[in-house]
């Protein structure tokens, strides 16, 4: 029997396309710097997305280059898996439609917004909230 080519193995081909999704995700992430009021914690979620495909990848470079056993990714990918779907409210804090009117977000909001709030139903929110500060002072 023929050797498997490094070129066609599994941990190959996902060391090439974690890099790239790596990449995006830290490239979206700094560009969320730019609304750190308003979208903290979708900010931390592409951080923490990051750091699972960081890991992820550093477990596919690892076993291309120490020829470990490719059934060595299952345990990982797995694990990896059972974090993000129990924390999924930490990593995915995404929502397309508003939270109270059902509305579709603008891209904007969808992807910078932690309230996850369409503009008017945030306004609503902030001005019956502003008004019970003002009543319940004498």
């Amino acid at each position: 029997m023929e050797p498997i080519s490094s070129t066609a193995s599994i941990a190959y081909f996902l060391q090439k396309g974690l890099y790239y999704l790596l990449i995006a995700l830290l490239v979206f992430n700094l560009l969320q710097r730019k609304h750190l009021k308003s979208g903290a914690k979708k900010r931390l979620a592409t951080l923490y997305l990051a750091i699972v495909v960081l890991v992820l990848m550093t477990t596919a470079v690892l076993i291309r280059r120490f020829n470990f056993s490719e059934s060595l990714l299952l345990p990982v990918i797995l694990a990896a898996a059972l974090l993000v779907l129990s924390k999924r409210s930490r990593f995915f804090p995404f929502r397309i439609n508003c939270l109270k009117c059902g509305q579709r977000l603008g891209w904007q909001r969808f992807l910078y917004h932690d309230s996850n709030l369409c503009e008017s139903c945030e306004s609503s929110d902030n001005k019956s909230d502003n008004q019970g500060d003002k009543t319940d002072q004498p």
